[in-house]
């Protein structure tokens, strides 16, 4: 990736994600989305985290014995991300 529009701009960076974890509860009716990752600009590493939680259910129980996660979650890991990109640019 390019910083910029620019393709070949002079300044590349890129961006690794080290970690994303959800946990879904029954009771209480949440869940929540953790993320980690590294932005390299250039030869210097910047460290990103967040968490974030959503007060619903973040997943169906099909049987005794087995769940799925909710389409709604995704968002979640999505905002996540997002979150800890804009935490390792604020030490930028």
């Amino acid at each position: 990736l390019s910083i910029g529009s620019d393709a070949d701009a002079s300044i590349k960076t890129r961006v690794e994600i080290d970690r994303v974890f959800v946990k879904t509860w029954n009771s209480p009716d949440y869940y929540a989305c953790e993320a980690r990752l590294s932005v390299y600009i250039g030869t210097a590493r910047y460290t990103g985290q967040s968490r974030v939680k959503v007060k619903m259910a973040g997943q169906e129980l099909v049987s005794q014995d087995l769940a799925y996660l909710k389409s709604e979650t995704l968002n979640a890991v999505s905002l996540a991300l997002k979150a800890a990109y804009i935490d390792a640019l604020g030490q930028h």
